[in-house]
């Protein structure tokens, strides 16, 4: 509520992007979630995984990294894009899975987090120290 930890209001505070941006809630998550649907993999996921969610396969003529792996959630695609480690600051995973945060927290130390892999996406606690992936929405 205090917009303390998103990235998405500092960024829009600074003037750095046209308009007002935010973390979406671990609500607007799981809204997005359930109106994409089952997933196909699993019961318990949504959405529509595509690709081999087995690490990065592809380069582009810029010699840029291309995620083939991504989970659609209606017109939306949440690329397996990993994470940064913690511990030692490494990224890891991309291409195998991904957590997106919300602006929501489900406690002092932990918050809601958009998780992605090859069965789906569906929705998880995680400590707030992961260096997740953001999606900001606009207000």
């Amino acid at each position: 509520s205090t917009g303390k930890g998103d990235i998405c209001r500092y960024i829009s505070d600074k003037g750095w992007v046209e308009g007002s941006w935010r973390l979406p809630t671990a609500a607007e998550q799981q809204a997005l979630s359930e109106a994409a649907g089952q997933s196909p993999k699993h019961a318990s996921f949504y959405g529509t995984p595509n690709g081999t969610f087995a690490g990065f396969t592809a380069s582009n003529a810029y010699g840029l990294d291309q995620i083939p792996s991504y989970v659609q959630l209606l017109d939306q695609r949440f690329p397996a894009s990993g994470f940064r480690n913690h511990s030692d600051g490494h990224w890891s995973s991309a291409g195998t899975y991904s957590y997106f945060w919300s602006g929501s927290s489900s406690s002092s130390t932990e918050g809601f987090s958009l998780f992605v892999q090859p069965y789906g996406a569906v929705q998880n606690k995680s400590f707030l120290q992961h260096g997740f992936v953001v999606r900001c929405v606009r207000n």
